[in-house]
């Protein structure tokens, strides 16, 4: 981020940046589940209630996050005319995106396994999903039927999963 982008902030999104920014500089020298709020205000240099103000815990800022870079890749990849492969698009680009910084995304990943992996993603999920289904509406003209709900609703929930254990050891190319 330029210094133009941090002077367009709200105050709010700049310190959600501030604290996510120390999160991922913490987490190349510590785990996931030995990151405590207190390491991150202090990191960040803000009050545990700035941080409360905006997050109810780490997980909550990691989600907000991962939610965060998730809706930008769908701004520069948008569905177009075959849901399915746009929805696959996307998940290749933020799993590129995930290799810009193994040491973090991986340790995020293990942190994750030990925790739900599917509360980390939960929101994220919901927001993902019924975006991708007002979009299925707009290419379509008419709201999706029960079975591409279902087929997005399925795609979005095993995304969460299939993306921490990608995540774990990255062995395999994005684009494999």
């Amino acid at each position: 981020m330029d210094n133009r982008e941090i002077l367009n902030l709200s105050k709010n999104s700049f310190m959600r940046s501030k604290i996510i920014a120390s999160i991922y500089d913490l987490l190349h020298t510590t785990s996931l589940q030995k990151l405590s709020v207190t390491q991150v205000c202090e990191h960040a240099g803000i009050s545990r209630s700035s941080f409360y103000h905006l997050f109810t815990d780490l997980s909550d800022a990691m989600n907000w996050e991962i939610g965060r870079v998730l809706s930008d890749i769908a701004k520069q990849n948008p569905l177009q005319t075959d849901w399915r492969e746009d929805l696959i698009l996307q998940l290749i680009a933020f799993m590129e995106y995930c290799q810009r910084d193994e040491v973090v995304c991986k340790k995020l990943s293990s942190g994750m396994n030990q925790m739900d992996p599917s509360a980390m993603f939960c929101s994220t999920r919901i927001l993902r999903k019924q975006d991708f289904l007002k979009l299925i509406e707009t290419l379509q003209g008419k709201p999706a039927d029960e079975r591409t709900a279902f087929q997005v609703e399925f795609f979005v929930c095993g995304e969460s999963t299939s993306l921490v254990n990608w995540g774990k050891t990255m062995k395999e190319r994005p684009r494999d």
